[in-house]
């Protein structure tokens, strides 16, 4: 309940009363950046908090921020509230109780967040549940200022608060001081004066403007009244110009009757051209029905002509094949006797054949007596060889089972040799005995296997894509990169990264992609640096692609740093550290490195390391090499002797198969021996059979005289056909000359008559071109009488919009001017000659005398107006300036009194001044009230002068040292209830450092001062403490938790005592 959370406030170490309204009394911060749950009680006056970086000091300063509502982007270091969230966790909280108007009634702000959807937060103010602006409305009237850096000054915002120009120094400070009245009056005044800037210009311009219309006035006065008789002139031009338009009006009627006459005549030619046609149409169908009567007729002499030719082709075709056959019983009879000459010869081979064959079957041998005794003793030798050869046959086979592990285990220590000798295999060797890359081999077989499947090159690891050749470089890279780098593929193509990406997951190995495909630009090194004995930088000691090396550039800056030789020393280093020629150096000494302050750029420390030795680039040592090399060796003695042995059993395995082989040789010899004579009988016997039959064939075939019989007949018959068809040939002949002759004299009458027909066709033609020809020209003579008729009326409503109707007066007008256009024409140019002839060098002097005259009396008129609303907007001015300028510099010159006092503690001068406009009318303090500013001068050697405060003058230290005494000098001023400076120290020396902290201890004991919080990660020893100062210890890490509990006891029990 807030009853109870008033009561744990009031268990507070310190007083209540002893604390400003608004002052921090306690601040808990749980599960907040690196704390999981702290809680700090500060002093009501100064607090220093200590600790060593990365303890979480600022965190201190970020919960008072964003507990109290300030925004997360006034710290400088995060963009949303999720990320003040402890790593690993999902939500925290801060509770910061604040001294109340009532010291009885503290004011306890809670602000629970998380790190999901942007950090979503709840308030609590005294246990109840509000809004936002309900805790900002409870700061702004306790005066708290988180986003003004003279009262906030975060660390990552401390280089920001040194860059603050004069102008921007004055408003941080009208802010700070009260309650931000000087502050608003100051905006109020800056925006009153823009309000009336436009006022004021116009005003000026009006005036300005005023007076020069009534001096070019002046000068019109005489050209005014030459201008005006021109005028006349031109009246009476533009007056007799008015009839023009009705002369055109009476010429357009007459031109619109002469093409009403043309019309009709086109149209007369369109009759008469149309009673010509139809003459000569009556004519045309006269000759139409006759010839299409001929076109019939030729039809049906054309088909009879056709059937006729038909009948002559058949008869043609018939009589040709007759001639065929009696041509081809010509040849047949002639290949028949051919036949029977071949015939009788073939019998008498036929005859000798037969005696020879007889003759061999008489001599063909007997069988052996013997034979089936010998098959016997053949077939008892070749199964004793057959048993011999099952023994060598399993004998090999054991042999060869033996010899195959030989051969996997040879095959296995070969590959194994290689890659023991193969650079890349090699390297990948040795990064796979790293513990975090075991799997890399994996890894690159996966790369090799789906190569294929890629659209870019993928590369890596990357220390096979590098090539050194120097150990020593070598290593120099290996520590540089490390081996995560190393072990990092490269992808070259953005289209490959999710699928190598995925995979590489499963191996722990990164992947890059690079931003763009720009060539590597190598480092360089100077003549400078030469001179120092720096040879080279790092990314020219080792050959590798242009896109690793740019990869590799982007990450590790290896262009920017150099390796030295044997002659650079740690004091040539240093000094290039110190002139920013160089910020990493490797040399054979060791490994430098430039740590440079985030506040003072030439502030740095000089970081040194030995050189590791380098494990990954080295070949694989000689021990592993000759171990592989011996094995190799035992197992190809083993693989020699067992292949002699394979090889003796084959030798025996072959002798025993060219045995079988014989063997068989001689079984085959007897059953040939065998079989030989009785297979000799058959075949002859057969042959014998074989050329008897074909002797039949042969004396059949001699026997000619029968086949010229039967062709002779065959013969007499054809020709008696032939005759036959030769006769009714010819008649078909004749019939087809006469059906050509009538078709032909029919095709000739034709003919005539389409010539007659052909030329009535083209005269109607003619006749009907004529027409189109006379009824486009009548209807173009119609188009533009149309068109007369309407410019007519058009030129008729043109005169009447000149003169109206014409009167009995404008007639007379008229009769007097001449009746022509020309003449009219002429006359109203002699006019304008005359009118042109008064010179006038501004044509529209009148016009310009008349404006300016109107414009001169409404700009009188606006001009009053305006005057008068800028003599009250002037008296606003001056009378809120009038209370806001005394005040203001009375205050700046009580803090210059004060700062001036603060300087001359610490040996040194300074000074703060007002400065204005530079306005000559107001003692350099007019209206531009944006230039106003607030200048620090400063002196800190006593053979200079004071100069303005600059980051190009003054050193980081200097500058630490002035802001630190102007916020002491702001302090009596300030309605803050606190003050936080974090990490103002750093820059400063020994010296500056402890004179500043006796001011802050000094101005801290001051009555009625707020309460200030001093950040810091040391603190010099013997420094000046007082009862108000109050030191607050962070250590944070994993064994902390016992010690702070152990304090936490002893505290208690010391508060215990000392409340006795």
């Amino acid at each position: 309940s807030p009853s109870a959370k008033r009561a744990k406030a009031s268990d507070a170490r310190y007083d209540a009363r002893g604390y400003v309204p608004g002052a921090l009394m306690r601040v808990t911060m749980h599960n907040f950046m690196t704390h999981k749950h702290a809680t700090f009680e500060p002093g009501p006056r100064l607090n220093v908090v200590l600790g060593p970086n990365g303890t979480g000091k600022s965190a201190f300063v970020c919960a008072v921020c964003v507990g109290l509502g300030g925004s997360p982007k006034l710290l400088g270091r995060a963009g949303s509230l999720g990320d003040f969230v402890k790593r690993g966790e999902e939500s925290a909280y801060t509770e910061i109780t604040l001294r109340g108007r009532d010291a009885a009634k503290p004011i306890i702000i809670r602000r629970d967040f998380n790190n999901r959807a942007g950090g979503a937060s709840t308030w609590k103010l005294n246990g109840e549940t509000v809004k936002h602006e309900r805790i900002q409305q409870e700061m702004k009237a306790l005066h708290m200022q988180l986003d003004n850096l003279c009262s906030f000054l975060p660390q990552d915002r401390v280089v920001a608060f040194s860059m603050l120009n004069p102008q921007e120094l004055l408003l941080e400070t009208e802010k700070a001081i009260g309650n931000a009245e000087m502050y608003e009056q100051h905006e109020k005044l800056k925006k009153m004066k823009g309000g009336i800037l436009d006022l004021e210009r116009s005003v000026d311009q009006k005036t300005m403007r005023l007076d020069k219309l009534g001096r070019d006035n002046e000068k019109l006065e005489r050209d005014v009244e030459r201008l005006q008789t021109r005028e006349k002139l031109l009246d009476q031009a533009k007056d007799m110009s008015t009839k023009i338009p009705w002369l055109l009006y009476d010429r357009c009627a007459v031109e619109r009757q002469q093409i009403m006459a043309a019309y009709k005549a086109a149209k007369e030619k369109v009759q008469q051209a149309k009673l010509e046609h139809a003459e000569k149409l009556k004519e045309y169908h006269e000759l139409e029905t006759p010839y299409n009567a001929m076109v019939d007729k030729i039809k049906e002499g054309r088909d009879n002509y056709k059937d006729t030719k038909s009948t002559l082709s058949k008869m043609d075709a018939k009589f040709n094949k007759l001639a065929g056959k009696h041509d081809a019983l010509t040849r047949s009879l002639k290949k028949a006797r051919d036949e029977a000459n071949s015939a009788k010869k073939k019998l008498q081979k036929r005859e000798d054949t037969i005696a020879l064959l007889k003759a061999q079957l008489n001599d063909v041998p007997e069988v052996p007596r013997d034979i089936d005794q010998q098959r016997a003793e053949l077939r008892t030798r070749t199964q004793a060889v057959h048993n011999e050869v099952r023994g060598t046959d399993e004998a090999l086979r054991k042999a060869q089972l033996e010899k195959r592990p030989l051969d996997d285990e040879f095959q296995r220590l070969k590959r194994q040799h290689n890659a023991l000798e193969s650079v890349r295999e090699q390297k990948i060797m040795r990064l796979s005995q790293h513990r975090n890359f075991g799997r890399i081999k994996e890894a690159d077989d996966w790369v090799q296997k789906n190569k294929p499947t890629f659209h870019g090159e993928v590369l890596g690891p990357l220390i096979a894509e590098i090539e050194v050749t120097n150990p020593t470089h070598a290593t120099y890279i290996e520590q540089h990169l490390g081996p995560a780098v190393l072990a990092t593929y490269l992808v070259t193509d953005r289209r490959d990264e999710r699928s190598v990406n995925d995979a590489m997951k499963n191996f722990r190995i990164n992947v890059w992609t690079p931003k763009n495909n720009t060539q590597h630009v190598p480092g360089v090194v100077s003549q400078e640096l030469r001179d120092a004995g720096v040879v080279n930088t790092l990314d020219n000691v080792f050959k590798a692609k242009s896109i690793v090396k740019r990869a590799l550039s982007e990450t590790h800056q290896i262009t920017k740093v150099h390796v030295g030789g044997n002659t650079l020393d740690s004091a040539t280093i240093e000094r290039l550290f110190r002139q920013k020629i160089s910020s990493h150096i490797y040399c054979p000494k060791g490994v430098y490195r430039a740590n440079r302050s985030r506040y003072d750029p030439n502030a740095f420390s000089m970081g040194q390391n030995s050189i590791r030795q380098g494990q990954l680039f080295g070949r694989q040592t000689d021990e592993n090499l000759t171990e592989v090399k011996n094995k190799l060796a035992e197992v190809q003695r083993k693989l020699v002797a067992m292949n002699e042995k394979v090889s003796e059993l084959q030798k025996l395995h072959n002798a025993k198969q060219g045995q079988l082989t014989e063997l068989q040789r001689e079984k085959n010899n007897l059953n040939r021996l065998q079989q030989q004579p009785e297979t000799r009988k058959r075949m002859i016997q057969t042959q014998i059979a074989q050329h008897t039959d074909l002797m039949a064939q042969d004396k059949a075939a001699a026997d000619i005289a029968n086949i010229e019989r039967k062709t002779a007949a065959e013969k007499a018959s054809i020709s008696k056909e032939r005759v036959m068809c030769a006769s009714e040939l010819c008649d078909v002949v004749l019939s087809s000359h006469e059906a050509s002759i009538s078709l032909t004299l029919k095709v000739l009458q034709s003919v005539e008559k389409q010539v007659q027909m052909t030329k009535l066709q083209e005269a109607l033609q003619g006749i009907e071109d004529r027409v189109i020809n006379t009824k486009a020209k009548r209807d173009d003579l119609k188009a533009r009488f149309q068109a007369e008729t309407e410019r007519a009326a058009a030129l008729k409503r043109d005169a009447l919009a000149v003169t109206g109707d014409l009167t009995e007066e404008i007639n007379k007008k008229f009769e007097q001017w001449p009746i022509t256009i020309e003449e009219l024409e002429f006359d109203i140019s002699r006019l304008q000659e005359q009118a042109d002839a008064i010179l006038c060098h501004n044509p529209a002097v009148l016009d310009e005398f008349n404006k300016r005259k109107a414009e001169m009396a409404t700009l009188t008129k606006t001009l009053a107006s305006e005057k008068a609303e800028l003599a009250v907007e002037h008296a606003a001015i001056t009378s809120v300036k009038n209370e806001w300028l005394p005040k203001l510099r009375k205050i700046v010159a009580k803090i210059s009194d004060d700062f001036s006092r603060n300087f001359a503690n610490i040996g040194c001068a300074g000074q703060i001044s007002l400065a204005g406009d530079g306005s000559r009318e107001h003692d350099g303090f007019g209206d531009d009230f944006a230039s106003y500013a607030l200048e620090i001068r400063v002196k800190f050697r006593p053979n200079e002068d004071m100069h303005l405060l600059d980051a190009h003058r003054q050193s980081g230290g200097e500058r630490s040292v002035t802001t630190m005494l102007y916020m002491i000098a702001l302090q009596a001023f300030t309605s803050a209830p606190f003050r936080v400076v974090d990490e103002i120290n750093q820059g400063m020396d020994a010296r500056n450092e402890r004179k500043v902290f006796k001011r802050m201890v000094e101005a801290a004991s001051a009555p009625g001062t707020p309460q200030c919080f001093v950040i810091t990660p040391k603190l010099l020893t013997q420094l000046e403490y007082s009862e108000d100062c109050t030191v607050m210890c962070i250590f944070n890490g994993p064994h902390v938790h016992e010690m702070a509990k152990k304090w936490r006891e002893m505290q208690a029990a010391f508060d215990c005592v000392r409340a006795r």
